[in-house]
């Protein structure tokens, strides 16, 4: 990762880029979690009468998954780099 990149990371993430690997790996858990949280709630809901709630958790679902993918990528590409 560019040092421009760890510290644009850092910076929103409010952590010096020498704590990204941990702060990431923290970000990555807590998606994890989310995306759990989300399985759940379309278990819940996946067969009630509107079905515009499954599709939407469906595609709330992808979106986190989109998310989760950049963000290990980050992760992975800082400890490259550290």
């Amino acid at each position: 990762m560019r040092i421009q990149e760890a510290l644009a990371w850092g910076d929103s993430l409010g952590v010096d880029p020498a704590d990204l690997p941990g702060a990431l790996t923290g970000e990555l858990r807590r998606l994890g979690d989310l995306r759990g949280e989300l399985v759940a709630a379309q278990r819940r809901l996946g067969d009630v009468p509107d079905a515009e709630v499954s599709r939407s958790l469906w595609r709330a679902a992808s979106a986190l998954g989109a998310a989760e993918a950049r963000v290990h990528d980050a992760a992975v590409a800082v400890r490259r780099s550290a």
